[in-house]
């Protein structure tokens, strides 16, 4: 007994301070950092009780299951997105054009007459539901889209809208108030359930405004192939007469831009204002550029229609000038660019061949 009340050696307490302080300083160094500025108060500097469980570790190991399943996942959309945005045109995504959007009708036959089809690289996406306590993922196919002639997927939104419907399709319901919006203002992005009678496919089809939808944009594709078919042209004739005489017009200045850009020969020179003299007993030796001196060689040929509209047409209503040049150059490169986007769409495998000259400065 006498032992046990013996007073500890001094060497002893200063081992076991010495212990606890380093103790202490480790565990302290192993705290996350505090802001600058913020107070260190004695509860920071002092440890008074370390306890690590059993449960603390389990949670610890299931955060970081669950967050580098998130990653898992987060990371395969988006390379699935980023993959389908790199091989997309923009210019074709549907959702530039919602809520009404003021779209041109050219765009609007370039949306309804496009292939709904993804290309090849498509990198065809998915969505995670639970089921039973398990993840299932489902996933978009290429038969969904052969199967739906008015899906179209945007890449920009990541999900599926109706072609028709954004274009024509405004409203729903029996007054005509109610806001549409699965496939039409906002995308489909759930997979689970778009197959069978009830699903989300077979709904929308089944609905009236899509029906109605559907017969605006065969009627809309109609008049714009054959405007005589308009019912404004069918009342008045003098007007339909007016828009086959200037289509008729505008005919040999088109030509005339595809003719030299076949040849790779330049539109204009030093002269290109003004008006276009086309009398043949004029003596003037002055070179108007390319474009204007072949119009010239036209009227000179006998092309009755584009003399009578030079002769009779406004000074500002010509339609030679620089700008509609430009005009007619860039509607006749979003023709071309069409066709050869369709060709490549259609074959697995295509080469680009480029080729450069130099021009007086040495500049390719």
């Amino acid at each position: 007994m006498s032992g046990l009340n013996k007073e500890i050696p001094n060497s002893n307490k200063r081992q076991k301070v010495i212990s606890n302080n380093m103790l202490t300083s480790w565990l302290t160094n192993k705290r996350p950092k505090l802001q600058n500025n913020e107070p260190i108060t004695s509860a920071t500097t002092t440890i008074t009780s370390t306890t690590i469980t059993h449960t603390t570790i389990v949670d610890s190991i299931s955060k970081d299951r669950e967050s580098v399943k998130t990653s898992i996942a987060s990371t395969s959309t988006s390379d699935s997105s980023q993959s389908n945005l790199n091989c997309h045109d923009f210019s074709t995504d549907i959702a530039n054009y919602l809520h009404g959007s003021n779209t041109s009708d050219y765009i609007k036959v370039k949306l309804l007459e496009m292939n709904n089809i993804p290309p090849n690289e498509f990198v065809y996406p998915f969505s995670v539901h639970l089921k039973k306590g398990k993840e299932e993922k489902r996933y978009l196919k290429k038969s969904h889209f052969e199967n739906c002639s008015w899906l179209l997927y945007s890449p920009s939104k990541g999900g599926l809208f109706c072609k028709y419907c954004v274009l024509f399709a405004v409203k729903g319901g029996r007054d005509k108030n109610v806001t549409l919006n699965k496939f039409v203002n906002s995308p489909l992005t759930k997979f689970a359930k778009i197959m069978g009678v009830d699903g989300d496919f077979s709904v929308h089809s089944n609905n009236l405004y899509h029906k109605n939808a559907v017969q605006i944009a065969i009627e809309f594709l109609n008049t714009f192939k054959n405007p005589q078919n308009e019912i404004i042209n069918i009342l008045n004739s003098n007007r339909m007469k007016t828009v086959t005489e200037n289509r008729e017009r505008l005919r040999p200045i088109i030509e005339s831009i595809l003719f030299l850009g076949r040849q790779n020969i330049a539109l204009r020179g030093h002269r290109v204002q003004g008006v276009l003299n086309i009398s043949t007993t004029s003596s003037s030796v002055i070179n108007e550029g390319n474009f204007r001196e072949l119009l010239k060689f036209r009227v000179a040929s006998g092309d009755t229609i584009l003399e009578k509209h030079l002769k009779t047409c406004n000074s500002k209503a010509t339609y030679i000038s620089h700008t509609t040049q430009e005009n007619i150059i860039d509607c006749i490169k979003d023709e071309i660019l069409t066709s050869i986007l369709n060709g490549v769409k259609h074959v697995k495998y295509y080469s680009v061949v480029f080729d450069e000259t130099t021009d007086v400065s040495h500049v390719s």
